[in-house]
């Protein structure tokens, strides 16, 4: 009885992360990076951009490329002071596409 009310634990555990999103401290770069890739909309993304990011700030983002339509996962691979890389993987039906994400925080920004 014990093994089965711990599965049943198991299962629900399981259950609220696949339904629940994942939440994010806005600015953080797990933020940044789930909102260029997974969100649908990404207000006032010109201020988040550097470097030859800038030139494309009113171009789409990923996510809003894709508009919810993929699953996307990402995984910190290295972090410093200033910058922050990132893996992270979009699946879109039969396809995955790997990128990597090098975020650089210049001046508190």
């Amino acid at each position: 009885m014990k093994k089965f009310v711990l599965n049943i634990f198991f299962l629900i555990f399981l259950f609220t992360i696949k339904i629940l999103p994942q939440q994010f401290s806005p600015g953080s770069p797990e933020w940044l990076v789930d909102m260029f890739f997974a969100k649908s909309n990404f207000p006032d993304k010109a201020k988040y951009l550097t470097g030859e990011m800038i030139s494309e700030s009113n171009e789409k983002t990923v996510g809003e490329e894709l508009n919810g339509e993929a699953r996307v996962s990402f995984h910190q691979i290295s972090a410093t002071n200033n910058t922050v890389i990132f893996a992270v993987e979009v699946q879109l039906e039969s396809k995955t596409i790997d990128f990597y994400v090098y975020l650089v925080n210049e001046s508190n920004k």
